[in-house]
């Protein structure tokens, strides 16, 4: 059964989806904390073992990472012989107290420093990017690369990727061609990273199965938000405004939203980029391998309503910073071949006609909402989920997107 195909209602879906995941809820023998559990031997294969239901028992990930490792340095795992051996050290193994640094709390802080580094490497190539690509396109047309020193790598760069003739490399592909020892340490992070999240069933049963997410970006939000039980807003109440406050998302009283001041900073600045920018763009990759995603659907979804809401607008004074004009003009429509008519936002009159018009709510404005506001459903959504996965019973039936990934989680599982 797929979510994407079936006629099946969204209730009936996530009935069938919830009792599933629900029977792999429990409570962890060692820990003694309800969450998702995984099924696992004690006489692990790399120690010999065979599948045998009596060699089966469950632990949340964290637990069943520390009883590999109590095993392993115990100094007795060349004398276990057969279950009864193994039976009798998980027994002393569950007998042990808690550790106080025990495997999930060093990976969440091995985890805030591999994947802000990741994070910091995405943001400088994005601002790499930025300051080269309009410099590139303009080179290009003036003194292609074949005519300079460069043809040479040119050459060899279109030829990694593959590229047809009517898209050899140009400038900006040779100008980021040089950071190319970055990847290597991007690289090496995120295998780092890779070993980590595997203990958070936030990864293994979530964001795994959401094209575009990978462990880093996983890594980053759950090293951010550490226990989504404890995201709070000021007035001690358990909602995701708390997350999106702590991202500088949060609209104020007066309707505004949080931005940066000199006397002070009261949200992470990093946290925003990576949730506005950084993760709608990874989402966004998704939109025409995996067009039945429902984050797919939720770029148009929102992209529809922020348009409505653009032509609909009567702004009483212009947007612009330092601008406060009040007289502003509806600059209409305009016809274009492959989208038909594209409203082209308003524009102030002190400006209008002018080289540097106030012009505002065009599509470059209209994009940046629709980014800011799939970054936030996402981070809801991630929420939610983890919430639920560490057994605190979120009611996440209702979110068809939910219900998608963890459907396609299940399907995964059973192939």
């Amino acid at each position: 059964m797929s979510t994407a195909t079936t006629a099946e209602p969204i209730s009936v879906i996530a009935e069938k989806v919830m009792t599933q995941m629900n029977d792999k809820l429990g409570d962890c023998p060692k820990c003694r904390t309800r969450q998702f559990l995984n099924d696992i031997w004690l006489q692990k294969k790399n120690w010999g073992g065979v599948f045998d239901p009596q060699n089966r028992k469950k632990l949340c990930a964290p637990c069943d990472e520390e009883y590999r490792a109590f095993v392993e340095t115990s100094g007795k795992l060349n004398d276990l012989k057969n279950l009864a051996d193994y039976e009798k050290i998980f027994q002393e193994f569950l007998a042990l107290p808690k550790l106080e640094i025990g495997a999930y709390q060093k990976s969440l802080m091995i985890l805030k420093e591999l994947a802000g580094m990741r994070v910091q490497i995405a943001i400088e190539h994005q601002r790499y990017l930025g300051r080269f690509r309009s410099r590139s396109k303009r080179l290009d047309e003036v003194h292609p690369i074949e005519e300079s020193i460069f043809a040479e790598l040119a050459e060899e760069i279109s030829a990694s990727k593959k590229k047809k003739d009517s898209q050899k490399a140009g400038w900006l592909d040779v100008l980021i061609s040089q950071t190319a020892e970055v990847k290597a340490l991007r690289t090496g992070l995120e295998k780092e990273i890779a070993e980590r999240v595997k203990l958070f069933p936030i990864w293994t049963e979530f964001t795994k199965h959401i094209p575009g997410i990978g462990e880093w970006l996983t890594g980053f939000f759950i090293a951010a938000i550490k226990d989504p039980r404890e995201v709070q807003t000021k007035k001690g109440e358990k909602k995701t405004s708390g997350l999106w406050g702590h991202a500088g998302l949060r609209v104020n009283e007066d309707g505004k939203a949080q931005s940066r001041t000199r006397e002070k900073l009261d949200y992470d600045p990093t946290l925003k980029t990576v949730m506005v920018n950084i993760l709608p763009k990874a989402l966004l990759w998704q939109k025409t391998r995996f067009p039945d995603s429902p984050y797919s659907k939720l770029f148009d979804e929102v992209r529809q309503k922020e348009i409505a809401k653009a032509i609909n607008a009567n702004p009483q004074k212009c947007y612009i910073k330092g601008c406060n004009e009040t007289k502003i003009i509806n600059l209409g429509f305009r016809k274009d071949e492959e989208r038909g008519e594209v409203f082209q936002g308003y524009c102030c009159a002190k400006t209008h006609g002018k080289q540097n018009a106030h012009k505002f709510f065009n599509p470059a404005h209209i994009q940046n909402r629709v980014m800011r506001e799939v970054g936030k459903k996402f981070a809801s959504d991630f929420y939610h989920a983890w919430l639920y996965l560490i057994g605190e019973n979120a009611d996440v039936s209702r979110n068809p997107r939910i219900m998608w990934v963890f459907e396609k989680a299940l399907q995964n599982k059973e192939k």
